[in-house]
């Protein structure tokens, strides 16, 4: 397989398409504390436009009757629970009851572990079995373009491979070290903002860090992990 793709933080129909071009397999739509008519006026024209690249939700809402209110009314494929505190097993279950309960499809959900220590891999044991895929990242309210350290993601990797739980690395990729990252580890998929990002200009790309960033992804293959 080839790893995936997932570039977050974008704001606009226009980028979208180009990073559907370039051949992006994700994009990450921040709609972070509350569903603006703005986002949703967006995230409804990105799932017309689009035809290969699926939209992610990355969200740091909590309550079930908000999340669930907005699941109800995007009908998302893919949603990134990002928090200021972790969310346990116990809370992703009530959230999918809760979703399949008022009759809406669950959507595909990416568990986000955040990874200090090598202490922290404890919640990938627990997240297994409740998310689709799980997502590494250095902090769980992301985008600080800070990598994760050598040993935890090495802990996290093994584990992870020993649960069978597709992973996505994240945390201060860039073009210049994501080939080692996915040559090293083989994740299911890397995710990246800040490192394609012009610099002082939040949530806009550049194309030309974009370009490179997936030609080291696409220059690797391996077996496929899940």
């Amino acid at each position: 397989m080839r790893v995936k793709i997932k570039i977050c933080r974008v704001n606009d129909v226009n980028t979208a398409k180009k990073l559907e071009q370039l051949g992006v397999d994700f994009i990450g739509v921040h709609i972070l504390w509350n569903l603006t008519p703005e986002k949703e006026a967006l995230y409804k024209s990105l799932e017309k436009e689009l035809t290969k690249t699926q939209p992610v939700i990355v969200t740091k809402i909590r309550d079930l009757s908000s999340l669930t209110n907005m699941i109800g009314k995007l009908k998302p494929k893919y949603l990134q629970l990002h928090s200021d505190l972790k969310w346990t097993r116990d809370e992703v279950m009530q959230l999918k009851e809760a979703v399949t309960g008022y009759g809406y499809t669950c959507p595909k959900i990416l568990g986000v572990v955040e990874l200090k220590t090598p202490a922290d891999v404890i919640l990938i044991n627990e997240l297994a079995d409740v998310c689709d895929y799980l997502l590494f990242d250095s902090s769980r309210k992301g985008g600080t373009g800070i990598p994760i350290e050598k040993r935890t993601l090495e802990e996290a990797v093994k584990v992870s491979r020993l649960c069978g739980a597709p992973f996505f690395i994240a945390g201060g990729l860039k073009p210049e070290n994501v080939g080692h990252y996915v040559m090293t580890y083989m994740p299911y998929g890397v995710d990246v903002q800040t490192g394609v990002e012009i610099p002082g200009a939040p949530g806009r790309k550049d194309f030309n860090k974009v370009k490179r960033f997936i030609e080291e992804c696409r220059k690797i293959e391996y077996s496929d992990q899940e």
